[in-house]
């Protein structure tokens, strides 16, 4: 029943979402073309590395776009799952899938009378996803007010909670940032072997 450590965190980790969504946005928009050619390579014989790298940013200019809606998303789910309501999360997350399911098969192949978007559709069907999985948390969030939104208070920073928060989940971000790392390198490994 700690009303104020909950608004403290869930302030904290409004901040920490925005400066990472914001730093993933600049480094993709500078450096995405780079990156996704390091997962591909001239050593296989029917690939088109062209148009995989076309493929590649027609799905990144789309995916971009998702980057906020996911981090909030984050924000709210773990907030609410910190409040004792794990289900809602847990559902909001099925939805999605479904969602998402559901618009790879409609926006990839063109089905129901859209048109086929191929790589472009499966990035538009996770974007779609990623904003229905945030709108049923923000949207329960909203009903039952177990997340405070007292968007005034978010103006004031409360820089001691920040610091200890900072403090506590630094190790457990590094260890996550570092796994996601290199996982990604196993990838790009794999991906040259020959």
């Amino acid at each position: 029943n700690d009303s104020k450590g909950v608004a403290d965190t869930f302030r904290a980790k409004l901040y920490i979402a925005a400066f990472t969504s914001a730093a993933f946005i600049v480094v993709f928009l500078l450096f995405g073309e780079q990156l996704i050619m390091q997962f591909i390579h001239e050593g296989e014989e029917q690939l088109d590395m062209a148009a995989t790298l076309n493929y590649g940013k027609d799905y990144l200019a789309v995916m971009l776009i998702q980057i906020p809606p996911f981090a909030l998303q984050q924000v709210y789910a773990s907030t609410l799952k910190e409040s004792g309501e794990t289900l809602v999360p847990m559902k909001a997350g099925i939805v999605a899938v479904l969602v998402n399911l559901v618009g790879n098969y409609i926006l990839i192949f063109g089905k129901l009378g859209f048109p086929a978007l191929g790589v472009t559709g499966a990035a538009a069907a996770t974007l779609l996803s990623r904003v229905v999985e945030f709108a049923l948390a923000f949207g329960y969030a909203l009903r039952c007010r177990t997340v405070p939104l007292q968007w005034s208070a978010l103006l004031r920073p409360g820089r001691e909670m920040l610091r200890r928060f900072i403090h506590y989940s630094a190790p457990v971000l590094a260890n996550e940032t570092l796994w996601g790392v290199g996982y990604s390198l196993i990838t790009v490994i794999m991906g040259h072997m020959a």
